[in-house]
């Protein structure tokens, strides 16, 4: 009779001990959801780095010199140089929504 009862007592501990480390454990059902998680907050910061890399390569191939976007060029020059014409106000703004 005791032996059943050590028997039901450690099956039900290795059970709960199991349960435990398969929902917070290492490798559990919780520690691959937060998993998931940070790794969708990096894809979308890889996302946006990315649209900034493109922005700036498209600013890059407007400079050059086969296909030079004069708009581009004249914003360049004002904004390095600081040339403007007498008639002319320029405002720089880092970030649009600071506005």
């Amino acid at each position: 009779m005791k032996k059943n009862i050590l028997k039901i007592v450690f099956f039900l501990v290795l059970i709960m001990y199991l349960f435990y480390h398969t929902l917070n454990g290492r490798y559990g059902i919780l520690s691959y959801k937060n998993i998931n998680d940070v790794l969708l907050d990096k894809k979308d910061l890889l996302k946006k780095k990315q649209e900034k890399v493109d922005v700036e390569k498209n600013k890059i191939i407007g400079l050059n010199i086969d296909s030079i976007d004069m708009d581009l060029f004249d914003e360049k020059l004002k904004e390095n140089v600081g040339i403007v014409e007498d008639n002319e106000v320029v405002i720089f703004v880092k970030d649009i929504n600071s506005i």
